[in-house]
């Protein structure tokens, strides 16, 4: 699975999912790429999305003095019995253009997305076409992370390092791939013990009992 975003004459951004990473480049305008890496599944949980808005305030300041001085300009052509004249007209056009240029720019153009990995993070424009691609895209990778994970870090052996293990299945349980459900039931099957805290028994701390 993959997405591309490309912006004519800025950059090209493109996310694809391989088999154990999610690999991500992104080209300047030159089409040379700027960025290019693969994240593995190790690295990518928890996995972010964050929709935020994002104005481009020096845009809007543009249209803003365009506005003041068609304005000024209308006063100024304007008639004492107010006929609308072919400037008029014109103004009046401009308007409705700017007017419709940033009704339709908040709510398509002017939101960005956040994808956030422990260590990377990416800004991709919410263009309507990309909206349910991306999130599409964000929960296969999020759901393929966890089930490689599940897969190569879940596995227990009683006969190995008890410690390491352990260590792992925390791991495991911080980044969400398991339940604390699961994580006790893993937990007890390779210690034996339903708890590794010592008892409190008149004043004497006991080992936890094993259970087989």
């Amino acid at each position: 699975m993959n997405i591309t975003y490309q912006h004519p004459f800025l950059y090209q951004t493109h996310l694809s999912l391989r088999g154990q990473s999610m690999y991500v480049r992104r080209s300047n305008s030159q089409w040379q790429p700027a960025l290019e890496l693969a994240v593995p599944f190790e690295e990518i949980l928890p996995l972010r999305t964050e929709k935020v808005r994002h104005v481009p305030k020096q845009r809007l300041l543009g249209l803003l003095f365009m506005l003041a001085w068609i304005g000024q300009d209308v006063a100024r052509h304007a008639t004492p019995d107010f006929q609308l004249t072919t400037e008029l007209q014109l103004y009046g056009g401009m308007i409705l253009f700017i007017v419709a240029y940033c009704v339709y720019g908040w709510f398509n153009w002017w939101n960005v997305w956040h994808l956030r990995t422990p260590h990377l993070s990416l800004t991709l424009p919410d263009w309507p076409s990309r909206r349910k691609p991306f999130q599409q895209f964000a929960f296969s990778v999020e759901q393929r992370a966890h089930d490689y994970l599940r897969q190569e870090y879940a596995q227990i052996n009683p006969l190995g390092p008890i410690e390491l293990q352990l260590h792992r299945l925390h791991w495991l349980h911080r980044l969400g791939v398991l339940s604390s459900k699961e994580l006790k039931t893993l937990s007890t099957r390779l210690t034996g013990r339903l708890s590794l805290d010592p008892l409190n028994l008149m004043g004497q701390e006991l080992e936890t009992p094993y259970v087989n």
